[in-house]
């Protein structure tokens, strides 16, 4: 129940953030708090929620499978919006996901 909860909301973050202007970079979060050893360098977080890869990186800790697949779902499905709005789609972001997914053992 808690991960569809997750999910949703986070699917209403990315599509409000595709309608903003530009949103300032999270800080970075501390790397013994960040699941992701490797995550891809070249995600443009100002492209997104401030929050969005702390609780990326929050769900991977906790090794929610199903908030990280919805997230990455969610991801897939507003690419187009995504590139129209900010000129580059999702990829990074999936692939982001995808390495945190890795991380916390979904496969």
């Amino acid at each position: 129940m808690r991960s569809s909860a997750v999910v949703s909301a986070l699917a209403l973050i990315l599509v409000l953030t595709s309608c903003s202007a530009s949103i300032p970079a999270p800080k970075p979060v501390p790397a013994e708090s960040t699941p992701a050893a490797s995550p891809p360098a070249s995600v443009d977080w100002e492209n997104y929620s401030a929050s969005y890869q702390q609780i990326i990186d929050e769900e991977a800790a906790q090794k929610d499978c199903d908030a990280l697949q919805g997230m990455f779902d969610v991801a897939d499905a507003a690419d187009d919006a995504q590139r129209d709005r900010a000129g580059d789609g999702n990829a990074d972001l999936m692939a982001y996901i995808d390495e945190a997914m890795r991380t916390a053992g979904c496969y």
